[in-house]
């Protein structure tokens, strides 16, 4: 009987630590997951202010010849601007004026 107990207070010892390290190890995943959120938050939020200032005398040919060469999907919106890949380019006067992050 004694024994029995033994080996059923061991394995609980062993489970709930292993249970402890799980608990853990999600937390440490979690944590790590939010910074690198921030980060790539910040990072758009710096995107979104330079983009328009780099791109100010950006023509739409210019634009749509860089993405051709970089091999990347093109979807012309006419007035709305264009998007090349993901990202959105508003154009006025064929000139890039804003990327919006959406």
């Amino acid at each position: 009987m004694k024994r029995v107990l033994g080996i059923t207070l061991l394995v609980s010892v062993l489970v709930n630590a292993f249970l402890l390290y799980r608990l853990l190890d999600t937390g440490v995943t979690v944590t790590y997951g939010a910074a690198e959120i921030s980060y790539k938050q910040k990072q758009q939020a710096a995107a979104e202010r330079l983009l328009p200032l780099l791109l100010a005398n950006t023509s739409r040919d210019s634009l749509l010849d860089a993405a051709r060469k970089a091999g990347l999907e093109i979807i012309d919106k006419g007035t709305d601007g264009v998007y090349v890949g993901k990202v959105h380019f508003m154009l006025s006067n064929d000139h890039v004026t804003a990327v919006p992050f959406e």
